[in-house]
């Protein structure tokens, strides 16, 4: 699946779901966590994939809540949030800001970092021996 392809679906996901039901949530988790597959792979991004990561988590959080709260008679486990940012608000927060640059931008970037790094005597060496520059030319493709 393509990088700009992941991501778009990531945002499709993010102001698709306008009823913010759990399946809305949970659909947008599985698009966070491609793009979190990919995002991986650079190593420049890396701040960026661990953003991803922490979304993917606090996701992960809502669903374990709303899988507890409604097996359970108890109340719901978002109460004791009182105060502190609902877990819905923190992954809705996290993903616009995450989703905030279109996939084209993204892209584009991913693609000049690949360039300069297939360009770099290190790298090319490197690629020679299956190392940072193959890396490089393994990401291409997935643009």
């Amino acid at each position: 699946m393509g990088l700009r392809r992941t991501l778009r679906r990531g945002r499709k996901a993010l102001h698709g779901g306008k009823t913010r039901k759990a399946t809305d949530f949970h659909e947008l988790r599985k698009r966070v966590k491609d793009h979190w597959y990919h995002a991986r792979l650079v190593a420049p991004f890396q701040s960026h994939a661990e953003r991803v990561e922490h979304l993917s988590r606090v996701l992960g959080h809502q669903h374990d809540l709303v899988i507890t709260s409604s097996t359970s008679t108890t109340k719901s486990f978002c109460h004791h949030h009182k105060g502190a940012q609902t877990p819905e608000r923190e992954a809705l927060d996290l993903a616009e800001s995450l989703y905030d640059e279109s996939p084209k931008q993204w892209s584009k970037r991913v693609r000049k970092y690949c360039r300069r790094v297939r360009q770099c005597h290190l790298c090319v060496t490197l690629s020679r021996e299956g190392g940072v520059g193959g890396r490089a030319k393994g990401l291409m493709s997935l643009i």
